[in-house]
Protein backbone atom coordinates (compact mmCIF):
# COMPACT_ATOMS: atom_id res chain seq x y z
CA UNK A 1 0.00 0.00 0.00
CA UNK A 2 2.87 2.25 0.44
CA UNK A 3 4.60 1.89 -2.57
CA UNK A 4 1.09 3.10 -4.01
CA UNK A 5 1.32 6.14 -2.01
CA UNK A 6 5.04 6.83 -3.10
CA UNK A 7 4.42 6.01 -6.70
CA UNK A 8 1.65 8.50 -7.08
CA UNK A 9 3.55 11.30 -5.51
CA UNK A 10 6.34 11.21 -7.33
CA UNK A 11 4.11 11.15 -10.50
CA UNK A 12 2.25 13.89 -9.51
CA UNK A 13 5.88 15.94 -8.37
CA UNK A 14 7.34 15.07 -11.97
CA UNK A 15 4.19 16.11 -13.90
CA UNK A 16 4.54 19.47 -12.04
CA UNK A 17 8.03 20.00 -12.89
CA UNK A 18 7.51 19.26 -16.36
CA UNK A 19 4.52 21.60 -16.68
CA UNK A 20 6.10 24.34 -15.19
CA UNK A 21 9.25 23.51 -17.32
CA UNK A 22 7.10 24.79 -20.83
CA UNK A 23 8.17 27.01 -23.14
CA UNK A 24 5.30 28.81 -24.63
CA UNK A 25 6.86 31.30 -26.39
CA UNK A 26 6.12 31.60 -30.66
CA UNK A 27 9.37 33.15 -31.38
CA UNK A 28 9.09 36.12 -34.54
CA UNK A 29 10.61 38.74 -36.71
CA UNK A 30 7.08 40.42 -37.96
CA UNK A 31 3.70 39.93 -37.14
CA UNK A 32 3.22 37.93 -40.50
CA UNK A 33 4.97 35.02 -38.29
CA UNK A 34 2.21 35.36 -35.34
CA UNK A 35 -1.16 32.94 -35.00
CA UNK A 36 -3.61 34.50 -37.16
CA UNK A 37 -6.13 37.18 -35.90
CA UNK A 38 -9.44 36.24 -34.27
CA UNK A 39 -12.69 38.66 -33.23
CA UNK A 40 -11.65 39.54 -30.27
CA UNK A 41 -8.07 39.09 -30.28
CA UNK A 42 -4.93 39.52 -31.97
CA UNK A 43 -1.32 38.81 -32.25
CA UNK A 44 1.44 41.42 -32.61
CA UNK A 45 5.47 40.35 -32.93
CA UNK A 46 6.94 42.15 -29.50
CA UNK A 47 10.65 42.05 -28.74
CA UNK A 48 10.86 38.58 -30.64
CA UNK A 49 7.58 37.03 -29.40
CA UNK A 50 4.42 36.57 -30.66
CA UNK A 51 2.43 38.82 -27.89
CA UNK A 52 -1.40 38.14 -27.35
CA UNK A 53 -3.12 42.17 -27.62
CA UNK A 54 -7.37 42.16 -27.34
CA UNK A 55 -8.83 44.22 -30.54
CA UNK A 56 -11.27 46.95 -29.17
CA UNK A 57 -14.11 47.46 -31.85
CA UNK A 58 -15.52 51.28 -31.42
Amino acid sequence: MAHKLVYTIILFIFLFLVANNVEGDIVCITDNDCPPNTLVQGYRCIDGKCESVFLSYR
